[in-house]
């Protein structure tokens, strides 16, 4: 887990937070970044980081194992922990988990995906070494683990087939439906501030400048719809390696804004009108539940958990990954329809409402953690 004003890790710590207000203390362990201190307490939850080495075409960090573990154990001990729950079996900070007797408390591993086999960086190399790791390291790791938590039902029937299914638990992430909501008067004042004119239609993407959120696609459909609309932005969130590459492909630079990594997501997104998430591959996404708590129409790819949190025809549309021409068909017929827009919102609002909203999505997650406490 990173802080706010990084995104890895943002969601966990919405959720611990909430979680906190239920009596429960959280403590971090993570790995530590440039500009990142050892040590330090964020909202209330006593963060320590490890030193690491970021590769930084993949933004994957290699922490020093020992002095991970050691920390572990320290942390375990002093702040007395009852359980652990590794978030992401691709990371080596999970690797821990492989020597469970040292600490003797109940572990959990939190699941976003198994690369090679359902999640897919773009690159043969990448996927190839992903594959290997989701037939090694990663079944040693769900074999040690007292129980799994899966972000999104179709990970969960992979899982099973891993043998994981007895000890798998379903549970999404969740979203603050009363940090994200329409807010006419916001909207207007955003707009103002990014220049935006009244009629313009803003399509906005929100992640890591990166292969895997395949941005190149979506910079494809929206050099094709910027020939046909006059009265059309496009705005990216978020920040990566291919950040100038990417910025490199636009001609317009007024009409495509790139405005990096950004604290009021939430507000970027009260001011715009379409979201769009060209990934590869993904998990369960924050950012596709937070537009739809935005009430935005959501266009997003069949990949991942996206299919179970966008409601095909309903609360948005999907699409094909690498398909620039549904990508845009997509588009076109959302920014052409302003009813279709706020039609497709409004359900989306009412479906993470029902099905991820945060109070709810924190009991299922307090009962999962529970559970692994009654089992020891």
């Amino acid at each position: 887990m990173q802080i706010p004003g990084y995104v890895d890790g943002l969601f966990l710590f919405r959720e611990a937070k909430l979680l906190a207000r239920h009596g429960h203390e959280f403590v971090v362990v993570a790995c530590q970044r440039r500009g990142l201190p050892r040590f330090e307490v964020v909202g209330g939850i006593p963060v320590y980081r490890v030193p690491s080495f970021m590769v930084p075409r993949i933004s994957y960090q290699i922490p020093n194992i020992f002095q991970l573990l050691s920390t572990i154990v320290n942390v375990t001990r002093k702040h007395h922990v009852d359980l652990l729950d590794f978030w992401g079996q691709i990371y080596l900070t999970s690797l821990p988990i492989l020597v469970k007797d040292i600490v003797r408390l109940p572990m959990s591993v939190s699941i976003a995906g198994l690369p090679g086999v359902n999640w897919f960086y773009g690159s043969r190399i990448i996927d190839l070494v992903g594959l290997l790791h989701s037939f090694s390291l990663t079944i040693l790791i769900l074999t040690q683990a007292n129980a799994i938590r899966s972000e999104y039902s179709s990970l969960t029937d992979f899982l099973t087939r891993f043998g994981a299914g007895g000890k798998t638990n379903t549970i999404g992430r969740a979203v603050d439906t009363t940090m994200f909501r329409q807010d006419a008067k916001k909207r207007m004042e955003k707009r103002k501030e990014l220049s935006v004119d009244e009629n313009e239609v803003v399509i906005l993407f929100v992640g890591r400048l990166e292969v895997v959120k395949g941005i190149k696609y979506l910079i494809q459909a929206a050099t094709e719809l910027l020939r046909e609309y006059k009265y059309l932005r496009f705005i990216f969130v978020g920040d990566g390696f291919l950040r100038e590459e990417y910025e490199g492909k636009v001609a317009d630079g007024q009409k495509v804004m790139f405005l990096g990594q950004r604290s009021d997501v939430n507000e970027l997104m009260n001011a715009s009108d379409i979201f769009v998430l060209p990934s590869l591959s993904e998990g369960c996404s924050a950012a596709i539940l937070e537009a739809s708590a935005s009430s935005l129409p959501v266009v997003a790819t069949r990949v991942g958990g996206s299919p179970e949190m966008v409601l095909d025809g309903r609360t948005g549309i999907c699409v094909e990954p690498k398909n620039v021409i549904e990508l845009t068909t997509a588009l076109r017929r959302l920014i052409d329809s302003p009813s279709l827009r706020r039609e497709m919102g409004r359900k989306g609002r009412e479906f993470v409402e029902r099905s991820f909203g945060s109070m709810m999505m924190t009991d299922q997650v307090e009962e999962y953690y529970l559970s692994l406490l009654r089992a020891r």
